[in-house]
């Protein structure tokens, strides 16, 4: 038994596959596997891929028609033989200590499932921007072992995506969790109900993953194909955490749900109008009933802001809500365009008197070097014994 499986979709990913593998079969941890679920990519991935599984013997491949990341990971899931499982994705790369480490926290505490956290990368900069931020730890006890028990806004502390935790084989397959097999958000779900179901959770605050971002191909970006996924994977949590503690959990999974399809909605404006009018009529229509919001006092949300969005959408005709939606956006983006001539006048300001510094320096430098250079000579005309006397040769 291999002490980790590091299970991985690739669909369509060649243009970062190499940075991606590199970075998995260098890992400082030796013992794994690596299970690579070609999702019928139809670019040269699956070369690269069948390059790899002849270079190191830990790679296998399994190939499948496209279904989607959620139909790759089970795919991945019901071959694992590791102790532990990673799900990480195609156009993302890791800290080569990353398993090694992973692996040791659990060993050490016993824990079902260790989150991490992920640094941001911009793909059109080529860079690292910073923190994701989507795992907040906020607060989660300083001690080794904690539930949803001991932390009171428990969905906000940590993201709803399975490449910033890693999890214990055994007890997946005790819960019998699966991913859902949608388009996008396939991996909520699976992530929140797992992180329901036990008591043993740790936190090892390091970043591991570097998560990509700015890819126009990506799944999060084509997501107006299929747009009410998001609420498939909330309905589904929802369902399954009332199937034991729920009054514990109800007020800080409404709040992340809201936010979760609020998040949504807002995003849809940068599709189109169809796929934002979809949206919008089932959050008005259905889901915000469903979800046994639409009655709850203004004093049960952490934000405001969710409270009055959840009254406005179901009191507003679309084309007045999405008017409006277009409006603040282009009130935005005019204040986001007035800040970026500022932060630019400012950066040139600053390059302008860093020059300034680098040119009052250098002429200091040149000063001193002349006045040393003159006293220099203006030394060598004292007599030979009063050089002596004051240590000059």
């Amino acid at each position: 038994m291999p002490k980790v499986s590091v299970i991985i979709p690739v669909f369509n990913a060649s243009r970062f596959l190499y940075q991606c593998l590199d970075s998995i079969i260098h890992q400082t941890l030796a013992d794994i596997e690596i299970i690579l679920v070609n999702d019928g990519s139809t670019d040269d991935s699956n070369k690269i891929l069948n390059d790899y599984a002849l270079m190191d013997t830990r790679v296998s491949i399994i190939n499948q028609k496209n279904r989607g990341a959620g139909a790759a990971r089970n795919a991945g899931l019901h071959q694992a033989s590791g102790k532990y499982l990673s799900f990480l994705d195609a156009d993302d790369f890791f800290k080569l200590e990353m398993l090694e480490e992973l692996y040791n926290r659990c060993e050490e505490t016993g824990a079902d499932i260790v989150i991490y956290k992920a640094s941001a990368y911009d793909n059109q900069k080529g860079e690292i921007t910073g923190d994701l931020g989507w795992t907040t730890l906020e607060g989660i006890p300083d001690k080794p072992l904690f539930s949803y028990r001991d932390v009171e806004r428990f969905f906000q502390s940590c993201s709803s995506v399975v490449w910033d935790k890693f999890f214990r084989k055994s007890f997946i397959d005790e819960c019998g969790i699966f991913f859902q097999e949608i388009r996008f958000c396939n991996d909520v779900y699976f992530v929140h109900a797992l992180l329901c179901l036990t008591e043993k959770i740790t936190v090892l605050d390091k970043y591991f993953v570097t998560y990509r971002q700015n890819i126009a191909e990506s799944i999060s970006a084509t997501s107006k194909k299929e747009p009410l996924c998001f609420y498939q994977s909330i309905k589904a949590t929802q369902d399954k955490i009332k199937t034991y503690n729920y009054q514990i959990l109800e007020k800080s999974y409404c709040n992340w749900a809201v936010g979760f399809c609020l998040f949504h909605l807002f995003h849809r404006k940068n599709l189109d109008q169809k796929t934002f009018a979809i949206t919008y009529g089932a959050l008005k229509d259905y889901i915000f009933a469903e979800m046994g919001v639409v009655d709850l006092n203004e004093d049960f949300f952490y934000n405001t802001f969710y409270y009055e969005q959840i009254q406005k959408i179901i009191s507003t005709h679309l084309e007045d809500f999405y008017f409006e939606a277009v409006l603040d956006r282009n009130n935005l983006n005019t204040s986001n365009y007035n800040l970026q001539r500022e932060l630019n006048y400012f950066k040139g300001k600053h390059s302008y008197l860093q020059k300034e510094y680098e040119k009052l320096q250098h002429d200091r430098q040149a000063l001193l070097n002349s006045r040393s250079f003159r006293l220099g000579r203006m030394l060598t005309w004292l007599p030979r014994k009063v050089r002596s006397k004051i240590g000059l040769k």
